[in-house]
């Protein structure tokens, strides 16, 4: 929470580059440490999940930056008891069940870079991850070849200045999806 620098509240509608949910949106806008850091992180969990996070930042002369890369996968397929939805008869009860297909894997990308320029400051953001994932099917019926692909990329270029007490900012975003 020490690098959080405002707390933006919008009830209701939002602005059109973030979610829009019903209730409104909470953002927590931060700022680039001029110190160098590093991050690593790497998780390993039951059925086949894993997490590997890469992120560093700082600042060369007067240009702040930060890079995070991750990745999270799970291999999904796991065992459960299938009780074949008859309650009260054991014998067809199968109890090491292998529901498969739940695969998934998600890659993230994040670059940020901030630089002052005609006494404000001018900030470049990319955000982009790709997501791939199985879908399973109902019950212990499996969908082999059912998956759901999706990858996204924001970029952003705002400029932001005091002006006589009144924050002034300019910002643009593009984004790209796919499914």
């Amino acid at each position: 929470l020490s690098d959080v620098t405002q707390v933006e509240l919008y009830r209701s509608g939002a602005p059109a580059h973030l979610p829009a949910p019903i209730g409104g949106v909470l953002r927590l806008v931060t700022h680039l440490r001029p110190e160098p850091w590093r991050r690593f992180a790497l998780v390993v969990g039951s059925f086949g999940q894993r997490h590997l996070q890469l992120a560093s930042g700082g600042a060369q002369r007067l240009v702040r930056h930060a890079l995070s890369v991750s990745y999270r996968g799970s291999a999904g397929d796991y065992t459960y008891y299938n009780d074949r939805e008859t309650l009260y008869n054991g014998r067809d009860d199968e109890p090491n069940a292998v529901r498969t297909n739940n695969r998934s894997t998600l890659l993230r990308l994040r670059l940020v870079v901030e630089a002052p320029l005609w006494s404000g400051l001018v900030r470049a953001q990319v955000l982009a991850h790709v997501n791939d994932r199985g879908i399973p099917g109902p019950g212990a019926v499996s969908a082999h070849a059912a998956k759901s692909s999706q990858d996204e990329a924001l970029g952003s270029l705002s400029f932001r200045r005091q002006a006589r007490g009144v924050d002034v900012r300019a910002t643009a975003h593009v984004m790209k999806g796919g499914r």
